[in-house]
């Protein structure tokens, strides 16, 4: 049996956790103005132990999503550089503004930022992370709190008696994935983080025939960088600003980057052909492409048909071709074959790994309650 002051011990770590979410929406005659704010401090744990959840039990758990600061995007190459939002501490708001400019055309604006809720640094001497000042109410720009920044605009147009439909876009995105050093005195500091960053372009293109028949089209395009960088102050004045890409091409084959071989930023392609009928079926030719090759175990082995067809070097491109059928207007059977990338796929600020192959199969039942 546990005395009280022994269950108080136990769960002192987590008596102080709290949340808060707010939205205010606004409807006019042209524009609506959806505005979300994010308060999370269920458990403020500093960088080295954000990923320990079996010694900081009893925080946020996997399955309490709550809702989110940041937009979720159907785009692949958007969805792969998600933000993953920490549950467990993270301050935000997004500004979501959306309006029918004509009959036929639309327009959606996104504006969305979040960061900790504090600074950390690091003790030089014993090496133990340290909050600073008073928990923020409003993001932080500084890299010290991991910020984030998503900016999207989109069009939407409706023509020829709304039979063909195109949607374009930009977004451009700005994200302090880790903190990984950061020491100070009262003269001088230096700091590490890793960055990831985007620029993307998509667009989509469907019409449709009075008989049911439908044609679209995916094209994405995406200006990717990651990698690591540093910032040293010296009595309030800059001295070093670096970035290192993690990107490059191994022109020479030998394994190890060289200095002219490291690329600015990974340049992606995502196109996606298909044809439907509904309300039964579709079909889809789907091409995958990077400038920065991922070298696959095993790939001259299993190069598939299709990429035989197509004359393409694996290692920058998948190639895959999907069928679905719905079976009822709830319940979608989906077969694909040929390889797959893979990559993050992220939901409701909720990521996940999916595994790439280079020729396989892969099939989904999708049921809708």
């Amino acid at each position: 049996m546990l005395f009280r002051s022994e269950v108080k011990k136990i769960f002192k770590d987590h008596a102080d956790g709290r949340a808060l979410y707010s939205n205010l929406n606004l409807y006019l005659d042209m524009f609506s103005l959806n505005i979300e704010y994010i308060n999370y401090r269920f458990g403020t744990l500093d960088p080295a132990n954000r990923a320990n959840f079996v010694d900081n039990y009893g925080l946020y758990q996997p399955f309490q999503t709550p809702p989110i600061a940041m937009n979720v995007y159907e785009h692949v190459l958007m969805n792969r550089v998600s933000h993953q939002t920490d549950f467990n501490n993270e301050v935000g708001f997004k500004i979501e503004f959306m309006s029918l400019i004509t009959d036929w055309v639309e327009f959606l604006g996104i504006y969305s930022v979040s960061s900790r809720s504090h600074k950390w640094v690091m003790n030089s001497e014993t090496y133990q992370w340290y909050k600073v000042g008073n928990a923020a109410m409003l993001p932080l720009r500084d890299k010290a709190a991991t910020p984030f920044r998503d900016i999207y605009g989109e069009f939407v147009f409706y023509l020829i008696d709304q039979k063909l439909y195109l949607k374009t876009g930009y977004s451009d995105s700005y994200d302090v994935t880790k903190l990984d050093f950061y020491s100070k005195t009262d003269t001088s500091s230096s700091l590490y983080y890793s960055l990831q960053k985007s620029q993307s372009i998509p667009l989509d293109i469907s019409y449709t025939f009075d008989n049911g028949w439908s044609i679209n089209a995916k094209i994405e395009t995406q200006f990717y960088t990651k990698g690591v960088g540093q910032v040293d102050t010296e009595n309030g004045v800059t001295v070093v600003d670096t970035f290192r890409s993690l990107f490059y091409n191994d022109n020479n084959g030998n394994g190890i980057p060289e200095a002219d071989e490291y690329l600015d930023y990974e340049t992606n392609q995502f196109i996606s052909i298909g044809i439907s009928k509904s309300p039964s079926w579709s079909v889809a030719l789907t091409w995958d492409n990077t400038n920065v090759p991922e070298p696959i175990a095993g790939a001259d082995e299993f190069e598939n048909p299709l990429e035989q067809l197509l004359g393409i070097d694996q290692t920058k491109n998948w190639v895959n071709i999907e069928f679905v059928y719905n079976i009822t207007s709830s319940i979608r059977l989906s077969l694909l074959y040929g390889s797959l990338k893979g990559g993050l796929i992220c939901a409701n600020g909720i990521c996940r790994i999916i595994e790439p192959f280079n020729d396989g199969f892969k099939m989904g039942l999708t049921s809708v309650f």
